[in-house]
């Protein structure tokens, strides 16, 4: 018997998750049950916060299927998620709080047609790019999402053949991870609309083929695929940058570039680049450019979010990268969070002391 979930519309945020251990499973978020658009501003909203004493997380929920588990298409765990105005999923931390939205696993849910990101793990729209090794530290740890390298149908068996790659570090991220792919609702958005097949990826860097029976799903030779990773922690990273036409029996087609959402690609008004060396011995070195008017904060504070160092606190020249350094002297080897902080914005990367 089908069970039907709570169909969730015409708020400002359709779900928004403080705490921990949620499961969110078979509701309609934006959309009703035959498809008709009912938006909320944002589908579901993922954060903490600190008021005082009073620390709030948004650990270990799960929206759709939890990680490492086997996803059926016909099953109800799934959630639509769809006609929002804004991100389909946005899991962002609240300015002044060091309690990031983590070990949030998003998997398998029709995610299509919203306004901003289908999942959004940092506050700007489209695919956020990826870093070399993966140490950020932001909702979800900001993770990787898989780089498709070519995708292709072949006749002769009838599959739809994905290989890919992901640059997160074992020594950083969990592994092993689980791949999810998805027909997106198009090129542009880069939704995950329909889940299609999942594949297990142990070793970094490496080109790894996930093959999609194509006559179990309904699909076009114009559709695209988008993939996400979600670590052995339960991390979900954003969709990746969509793969370019699958093509019909006998097209081979290579992978779309980092290009290909210009629609969606803005200027970040403020950005705090990943420090140099990381990790570092001595000394490791940021820069921060904003083009906003106004004071900024840059602190440094250890891994139970105290304040170890205060860094900065001042003005920047608007459009001028500054450069800032962090030195080891008096800290102990761990790791280590740099917050840059306006008076309405605030941005955190990760650095790992190891002498």
């Amino acid at each position: 018997k089908k069970q039907h979930g709570n169909v969730i519309g015409y708020n400002d945020i359709g779900i928004q998750i403080w705490g921990d251990y949620n499961r969110i499973k078979g509701n309609y978020i934006g959309v009703t049950e035959d498809g008709q658009a009912i938006s909320n501003n944002t589908g579901i909203h993922l954060t903490g916060f600190s008021n005082g004493p009073t620390n709030v997380t948004a650990y270990y929920n799960q929206v759709g299927y939890q990680p490492e588990a086997s996803i059926d298409p016909q099953a109800e765990n799934a959630n639509t998620i769809a006609h929002n105005n804004n991100e389909g999923i946005l899991a962002q931390e609240v300015v002044g709080s060091v309690n990031l939205p983590l070990y949030n696993s998003i998997r398998g849910n029709h995610i299509y047609d919203n306004g901003g990101s289908g999942i959004d793990l940092y506050g700007t729209p489209g695919s956020d790019a990826n870093d070399t090794i993966d140490g950020d530290i932001g909702a979800n740890f900001l993770l990787n999402y898989p780089d498709i390298v070519r995708v292709d149908y072949n006749a002769s068996f009838d599959a739809i053949g994905i290989e890919y790659s992901i640059s997160s570090s074992p020594a950083i991220v969990n592994y092993p991870l689980t791949v999810d792919a998805y027909l997106a609702d198009d090129p542009a958005s880069g939704e995950g609309k329909t889940y299609i097949g999942s594949s297990t990826y142990t070793t970094q860097n490496s080109i790894q083929l996930l093959a999609i029976d194509a006559s179990s799903i309904t699909w076009s030779p114009t559709d695209v695929i988008v993939l996400t990773t979600t670590d052995g922690d339960g991390n979900t990273s954003e969709f990746s940058l969509a793969s370019a036409e699958i093509g019909g029996p006998g097209h081979t087609v290579s992978a779309f570039n980092e290009s290909a959402r210009p629609a969606l690609k803005t200027s970040n008004p403020f950005t705090l680049s990943a420090p140099y060396p990381n990790p570092f011995r001595h000394q490791s070195t940021f820069t921060i450019t904003t083009d906003e008017e106004g004071p900024i904060r840059i602190a440094l504070f250890d891994i139970l979010g105290r304040e170890v160092r205060a860094l900065f606190e001042g003005n920047l020249q608007k459009g001028s990268p500054a450069s800032f350094s962090i030195e080891s002297q008096n800290l102990p080897n761990g790791t280590y969070w740099i917050r840059a902080e306006t008076s309405h914005r605030s941005l955190v990367r990760s650095v790992i002391l190891s002498r």
